[in-house]
C-alpha cells in the first residue's frame, strides 16, 4: 500500500473492486477523493518528501462520476456522486462495468433527466465532445471545460496545470499530458463510470471509461476533520458556470 502521508490516519488507500472498496471507505467515516482534491493534494506535497509525493503522484479512482446517454451520446458531469459514493457489491444494476440507473429503462431515463437539474450535474451536448480529447500546450487545458468543470476552481487548474507539465517534461520527457478519455454508452439505458486520474508516467490524464468491477481500482479516503487544506465544500451551479466555468 502507498505510503501517502505522514500522518496515516488522514488519508487511507482502499484497492480493489470499486463496488467492494467504497463500502469499507464509507464504513470508516471517510469521503472519498474527487478529482479537485486529488489535484490540490498533488499541489501540497510537490515539495514534501519524495516518497509521498510519488505516491500522490499514482492513479486514483475518484466519486466524480460521468453518465453517458445511450440515444443522444450526451454526457453528464456528476461531481461528488450521491450514485457512485452509495454503491456497494449488492448493486446488481451493471452493465459492461458500468452502473445502470435503473435496470427499467424508462425509469432510467426520467432519473437521468432528474440528475440534470441537480446544483453538482452539468449537461455536454455530442457535439461539443470528442472521445479522446489532446491538448497542444497548458493553455489549452486551462481553458478546457470539462478541466474546469473536474477542478472546480480555476486558480487550482491553472497551478496544478503548470506543475504537472513541468513534472511530466522533467521525469519522462511527456510535453503535453493531461488528455481526456471518454467512453460511451454500450447499453440501451444511460450508464455511470467514475473519473479516474491516471499516474504522472502515463502523463495524468483523465479517464472516464474505466469498469466499476475491476479489481485493480484505486480510492483515496479522507477523514474530512483530518485535513483543513482540502476544499470538501459543495459548488452551486451558478459558480460552476460564472466567468471561470463557462461552457463554450
Amino acid at each position: 500500500m502507498a505510503k501517502l502521508n505522514e500522518t496515516p490516519e488522514t488519508y487511507k488507500e482502499f484497492s480493489g473492486k470499486y463496488i467492494k472498496t467504497m463500502p469499507k471507505l464509507r464504513a470508516e467515516g471517510r469521503i472519498p477523493g474527487n478529482i479537485s482534491q486529488f489535484m490540490q493534494i498533488r499541489l501540497n506535497y510537490k515539495n514534501g518528501p519524495e516518497a509521498i509525493k510519488n505516491a500522490w503522484l499514482s492513479n486514483y479512482d475518484t466519486c466524480d462520476a460521468v453518465i453517458y446517454h445511450p440515444e443522444t451520446q450526451n454526457i453528464l458531469i456528476d461531481l461528488d456522486s450521491e450514485m457512485l459514493i452509495k454503491i456497494s457489491q449488492d448493486t446488481k444494476k451493471l452493465y459492461n462495468g458500468a452502473l445502470l440507473l435503473s435496470e427499467n429503462k424508462d425509469e432510467a431515463f426520467a432519473i437521468y433527466e432528474q440528475l440534470k437539474k441537480q446544483s453538482n450535474v452539468i449537461e455536454f451536448k455530442n457535439h461539443k465532445l470528442e472521445r479522446t480529447i489532446d491538448f497542444k500546450s497548458k493553455e489549452d487545458v486551462k481553458s478546457d471545460p470539462l478541466w474546469r468543470i473536474l477542478a472546480r476552481d480555476q486558480a487550482l487548474l491553472n497551478d496544478y496545470t503548470d506543475f504537472i507539465y513541468d513534472e511530466s517534461e522533467k521525469k519522462y520527457g511527456h510535453e503535453t499530458p493531461m488528455s481526456i478519455i471518454l467512453g460511451s454508452c454500450k447499453g440501451k439505458t444511460p450508464e455511470i463510470r467514475a473519473w479516474y486520474l491516471g499516474r504522472l508516467g502515463n502523463e495524468s490524464y483523465v479517464n472516464g471509461a474505466d469498469d466499476l468491477d475491476d479489481g485493480g481500482s484505486r480510492l483515496m479516503g479522507i477523514l474530512p476533520t483530518r485535513d483543513s487544506t482540502l476544499n470538501t465544500r459543495k459548488y452551486s451551479l451558478q459558480e460552476i458556470l460564472d466567468s471561470r466555468f463557462y461552457l463554450r
